[in-house]
């Protein structure tokens, strides 16, 4: 269906088959029809769906691109908390070891003591 705007050239032929504009002619205004027919009737309007869905799919790799993004953020904090977890594990192992190894000197000094001072009351 013709647009508005070319409607006024009006060239239409009709075969025995069907009714259809004249691309057989040669003619200027024929010409000038046709060609107005091809650019605002097809190229004008898929130009207009192409770019949309070129907007589209750009949109949703944007989109993608942050919520992806996002979910790393998202996971860093957990990620850290757990090592920080990891380490406050580990350095109460290492004080409680210390603190038990200074438990065991303390006690062998003890026992060293008591055998230096008194070695007759141990045998």
């Amino acid at each position: 269906m013709p647009t508005p705007i070319i409607h006024t050239f009006q060239f239409y032929s009709v075969d025995q088959v069907s009714c259809s504009w004249d691309y057989l002619t040669r003619s200027t205004s024929n010409l000038a029809y046709n060609y107005c027919l091809l650019g605002f009737e097809f190229v004008l309007p898929v130009s207009v769906i192409v770019a949309s869905y070129v907007g589209i799919v750009v949109s949703v790799r944007r989109q993608a691109k942050e919520l992806q993004g996002m979910q790393t953020e998202s996971r860093e904090p957990i990620a850290s908390a757990v090592s920080d977890a990891e380490d406050w594990e580990q350095r109460r192992l290492q004080l409680e070891k210390r603190h038990q190894e200074r438990k065991l000197a303390k006690v062998r000094h003890n026992l060293h003591e008591d055998v230096i001072a008194a070695p007759d009351k141990h045998l």
